[in-house]
């Protein structure tokens, strides 16, 4: 009911629009239900026959990413871009681009971490 009580409001709200963008709002409503699917399976995972920690299931959302997402970043040509500027830079060698990395990656697990587990709790 929330769900679309929520895609009646985007609805009411793009009717109105002046700047009408027919793909970025057909882009917006892909989110929106992916999202809630995505939160539905989490639910269903952590409370599900086979329980799973909310830690597990966070690894296993970065290692379900990981492929697509170095599929996607090698075929672009970005990770060669990115190869040459830290060569070139030479900021392997760099304590303070390794401690930002570092932190970085920590944060973003942090994140899904903090969502997976607020969804678990917080979901009826």
């Amino acid at each position: 009911a929330a769900v679309a009580l929520l895609a009646c409001g985007s609805v009411m709200s793009a009717l109105s629009d002046v700047t009408f963008n027919a793909l970025g709002y057909a882009l917006v409503f892909t989110n929106n239900a992916l999202t809630a699917l995505y939160l539905v399976l989490v639910r269903r995972a952590l409370d599900g026959e086979n329980k799973v920690s909310p830690v597990v299931l966070s690894l296993y959302n970065f290692a379900y990413v990981a492929v697509p997402t170095g599929i996607v970043w090698v075929a672009t040509g970005e990770y060669q871009r990115v190869r040459d500027f830290v060569v070139e830079h030479s900021l392997l060698s760099s304590r303070s681009f390794i401690v930002t990395m570092a932190m970085s990656s920590f944060s973003g697990f942090f994140i899904v971490f903090s969502t997976t587990l607020a969804t678990g709790v917080t979901s009826p």
